[in-house]
């Protein structure tokens, strides 16, 4: 009979009280954070460490059934393009922390360039981050051919140099 009673409660209160609970979380945030991390650092015994060679072991069990199980795949493919779709500075964020910038870095680059490539000057759709290949350095950004043309002569000025003469000798 009592469990009925809370049952229906639970029913009849329940978007109030998610209500109650969300706002709860939000205005206590750092309080649950610090209470978890204080909880963690007094009982981590409790939790069991893996060891690299069980990691290992399960990433390559997840791994294996990732390519055997095409339903798998296709859900979580379709999961990963509506986190991408939902937290679009989030995906740039990852995507552009492998050359070491910030969001704010790309974006006074952006600005700075006026959203044009460093080298022709277009406005394309998608600027790419031209990056030095072994001092590893952001130069600039460009747009997709002037960054593919760069990568075809191998950042090499020398190279350049050649073909901007060669241009110049046979285009009259």
């Amino acid at each position: 009979m009592e469990k009925d009673y809370f049952k229906k409660y639970y029913i009849r209160n329940r978007d109030r009280k998610l209500a109650q609970s969300k706002e709860y979380h939000k205005a206590n945030r750092e309080k649950r954070v610090k209470y978890s991390k204080d909880y963690y650092n007094k009982h981590s015994a409790m939790w069991n460490k893996r060891t690299r060679e069980q990691q290992d072991k399960i990433n390559a069990t997840k791994r294996e059934k990732y390519k055997s199980d095409e339903s798998l795949r296709l859900s979580i493919r379709a999961k990963t393009k509506e986190w991408q779709a939902a937290n679009p500075l989030k995906r740039k964020a990852q995507r552009i922390k492998k050359y070491g910038l910030t969001l704010d870095q790309f974006q006074s680059m952006f600005t700075k360039q006026r959203g044009k490539c460093a080298i022709c000057g277009t406005v394309p759709d998608k600027l790419r981050i031209d990056h030095c290949h072994t001092k590893g350095h952001v130069r600039g950004l460009l747009c997709e051919s002037c960054n593919f043309g760069l990568g075809k002569f191998y950042d090499n000025p020398d190279f350049l140099r050649s073909a901007a003469l060669y241009l110049r000798k046979n285009n009259k």
